[in-house]
């Protein structure tokens, strides 16, 4: 997982790929 990321938060995966990191 991303580090950095705030708990609970969702953020975009590399661009043109259909992935969402949640933390």
């Amino acid at each position: 997982l991303m580090q950095g990321v705030i708990k609970n938060e969702c953020v975009e995966g590399p661009k043109g790929q259909n992935i969402v990191y949640c933390n």
